[in-house]
């Protein structure tokens, strides 16, 4: 599965932030853009690779949010509505 990757500056943290299109709730802040966008496409390597661990595939993660809940649990909601819990 292929991501859309962003890496903008933020001057209100005063870094750089790595984004994923895929999944808009996750974010990676660094002094370095490189480093930036290592961090968010490990992130995003580890929660996919959680997701599929935990329920099998998640077959809407590419179209999906991640969210954290009240719980302080966190969810991948794909378009559908189905929602797969994360670790």
């Amino acid at each position: 599965m292929e991501y859309t990757y962003n890496v903008i500056w933020s001057g209100e943290d005063d870094e750089f932030v790595g984004l994923c299109d895929n999944f808009p709730g996750l974010s990676w802040l660094d002094s370095d853009p490189k480093r930036a966008l290592m961090g968010i496409k490990l992130l995003v390597k580890v929660i996919a690779e959680d997701i599929k661990n935990d329920n099998g595939e998640c077959q809407n993660c590419e179209c999906g949010t991640l969210e954290r809940t009240f719980e302080d649990e966190l969810v991948c909601r794909g378009e559908c509505g189905e929602i797969t819990k994360v670790k």
